[in-house]
C-alpha cells in the first residue's frame, strides 16, 4: 500500500522564514503520518465544484519556500513544495506561467503540461512585470481529479512585492513517491484576482 511522508532532507536557508498559518485538521504537525490512498476514477460532472480547503489523504502541508532575494516563506506538501523569486528591475502583469520537468538559470527546462508519475519534482516558472509596491501575488496548487480526490487545494503562498521591478518566480512541488495519475492545475492571483491558470496532467 502506497503511503506519503514529508521529505525531511531539505537544505537549510541562512535566513529565518516567517511563521506560516497552521493547516486545517492538524495536518503537517511534526511526526504526523500521511494516510494511504486508493485511486478511484472520478465520473464526469456537469460543472466543477468550488475548491475545497484542506489536503488529500496523500498530502501533508508543513509550509512553500519563496525567496525574494531572501527567504520569505516555507510550505511543504507531501514532500517538498518550494519556490524562489529573482529580481531584475523595471501596469504590473503576470507575463507568463510555464510548467516544466526541470529548472535552471531562472528558466524552465523541458516545459510541458503532461507529466509522468516519475517526473518529480515539477516546476512552475512565473514571470511578473512592472510590479506595484505592496502588490500581493499568490501561487496555488490544486488537484482537479487525482488520488481519489477532486477539486482539492494542495497549498498556496502569498508574496508582497516591491514596486517597479520584474520578477521570475520559481515554484517546485516534489512528492516522496510517484505522482498519482490525474489532473491538476497551478494558478497565479494578483491582489486576490485570478490572472493565470495552467492545467496539467499526470499519466
Amino acid at each position: 500500500m502506497a503511503s506519503y511522508t514529508p521529505n525531511q532532507s531539505q537544505t537549510p536557508n541562512q535566513y529565518q522564514a516567517p511563521a506560516q498559518p497552521q493547516p486545517p485538521y492538524g495536518y503537517g504537525q511534526p511526526n504526523s503520518q500521511s494516510q494511504p490512498y486508493h485511486y478511484q476514477a472520478q465520473p464526469y460532472a456537469a460543472a466543477p465544484a468550488p475548491a475545497k480547503k484542506g489536503l488529500p489523504v496523500w498530502a501533508i502541508i508543513g509550509g512553500i519556500v519563496v525567496v525574494l532575494g531572501l527567504v520569505v516563506g516555507l510550505l511543504v506538501a507531501t514532500g517538498v513544495l518550494k519556490g524562489s523569486v529573482t529580481v531584475y528591475g523595471g501596469g504590473m502583469r503576470v507575463a507568463d506561467v510555464v510548467l516544466a520537468k526541470g529548472y535552471s538559470n531562472e528558466e524552465a527546462v523541458n516545459p510541458s503540461t503532461t507529466f509522468s508519475p516519475t517526473d518529480n519534482p515539477l516546476h512552475a516558472v512565473v514571470k511578473i512585470e512592472n510590479t506595484t509596491a505592496g502588490a500581493r501575488v499568490t501561487g496555488v496548487w490544486t488537484v482537479l481529479a487525482a488520488g481519489g480526490e477532486t477539486n482539492l487545494e494542495l497549498g498556496r503562498k502569498e508574496l508582497s512585492l516591491e514596486g517597479g521591478n520584474t520578477y521570475t518566480a520559481h515554484y517546485s512541488l516534489e512528492l516522496n513517491q510517484p505522482w498519482p495519475v490525474g489532473k491538476y492545475k497551478f494558478e497565479v492571483y494578483v491582489n486576490d484576482k485570478l490572472e493565470k491558470t495552467v492545467e496539467f496532467t499526470v499519466k
